[in-house]
């Protein structure tokens, strides 16, 4: 047999929460969260920000920058699909 390497991604309740955008914020790039985490272990300014996105409160939140033809919607839910090889 050969081996071949792969990358395994787990993308678990991964949504969108902000969009930096250059007006607002002098750079573009996404803000995502990943996972559940309970309300009640969540600091207050956290839960304005999943409230606007219409999400629940996340585990894990990371920016990621973008061009501006790729920023996606608040609220957008992101798949294994989104990603492409490569």
């Amino acid at each position: 047999g050969e081996k071949h390497m792969i990358t395994v991604c787990q993308v678990d309740r991964l949504h969108v929460l902000q969009q930096r955008t250059i007006q607002r914020n002098g750079y573009e790039a996404l803000q995502v969260g990943l996972g559940y985490r309970s309300t009640h272990r969540q600091k207050r300014a956290a839960l304005g920000i999943y409230i606007k996105a219409g999400v629940g409160p996340k585990h894990h939140i990371c920016e990621f920058r973008v061009s501006s033809d790729c920023m996606l919607p608040m609220g957008h839910q992101i798949t294994a699909r989104h990603f492409v090889p490569g």
